[in-house]
């Protein structure tokens, strides 16, 4: 964490940078209009594929999709600082750091999604419970 107000001031603008550590709709603000359209027509493919009936599950869905498209940044990310410091023999020391740092994002995203996963699985036994009581008791 950085201790001084211009390290503060900074830090303070990584998500605009990267993203990865921005709100949601900081995150889905700052997309590049190609990106924009990337992640639409991701968000629809879920949505399509998990079938959401209530606004919960559709809320949970979209977040789903924004840490999976955190991901593809990361990914791409990680992609580009390695691919700069191939090309720049000067660079290659200080790739180090932001590795482990990616590797750190990560761990954290996948957290996030196992963590929404496990939240959408149990609204829809719930609700597969709930409608088999239902019928069970019409019976």
């Amino acid at each position: 964490m950085p201790k001084t107000k211009r390290g503060k001031n900074r830090s303070r603008m990584n998500a605009f940078k990267h993203g990865l550590r921005a709100t949601d709709e900081l995150f889905l603000a700052h997309l590049k209009p190609s990106e924009r359209e990337t992640f639409r027509a991701f968000r629809e493919s879920l949505h399509a594929e998990y079938d959401p009936l209530t606004d919960h599950e559709k809320l949970l869905v979209d977040h789903i999709a924004i840490q999976h498209f955190r991901l593809y940044r990361l990914y791409r990310l990680e992609y580009q600082s390695t691919n700069r410091s191939t090309r720049a023999s000067h660079i290659r020391e200080s790739i180090i750091p932001h590795l482990d740092r990616f590797s750190r994002y990560d761990s954290r995203i996948g957290r996030q999604l196992r963590v929404l996963h496990n939240r959408l699985n149990s609204l829809y036994v719930s609700r597969k419970n709930y409608s088999l009581n239902t019928f069970l008791v019409k019976e």
